[in-house]
């Protein structure tokens, strides 16, 4: 035939990805500790960290923030980069930090931290700094590509 009809498909598009939620941390007063295995805060229950003498409430945040295996910090004068990691030392620590062991006391979970007053460690002077889990967004799927369909004939409108 000479005469050929093309016919649009429909085309989806995808909503935009959504950005990714902001990383923040929760703020409590005293030390970062874990919960022990008997779920009670222990001062001596914390995981593997990386620590800095004479560092601010903010740098110590930040620092935790810049490393990805800072699940917590302690600020109270000096900084306490706490890790997940139940025992040992950690492999690298961020610049000017040093390399600190586990705690003493086997904790529930190493990841989880919870700030108390513990001492002289007491808000204002002392703060756990926990950082908050990241939601991240599914990528957005690529759209449909346009296609046509092909019919052989003149295009008309169907009743």
């Amino acid at each position: 035939p000479r005469a050929y009809c093309y016919i649009r498909a429909e085309v989806s598009t995808p909503s935009p990805t959504p950005e990714p939620t902001v990383e923040t941390f929760s703020t409590e007063p005293g030390l970062c500790r874990n919960k022990d295995t008997d779920g009670n805060w222990n001062v001596r229950s914390y995981g593997a960290a990386c620590n800095r003498a004479a560092t601010s409430h903010a740098d110590c945040e930040s620092a935790c923030e810049a490393w990805p295996s800072c699940v917590a910090a302690g600020s109270y004068g000096g900084c306490d980069l706490f890790t997940a990691q139940a025992t040992g030392i950690p492999d690298s620590c961020p610049e000017g930090f040093t390399a600190g062991s586990a705690g003493t006391i086997a904790s529930a979970d190493p990841a989880v931290y919870s700030g108390q007053n513990y001492g002289s460690h007491q808000a204002p002077r002392a703060y756990c700094y926990i950082r908050a889990e990241v939601s991240t967004p599914s990528p957005t799927p690529e759209p449909t590509v346009e296609t046509f369909s092909t019919e052989p004939g003149l295009c008309r409108n169907k009743d």
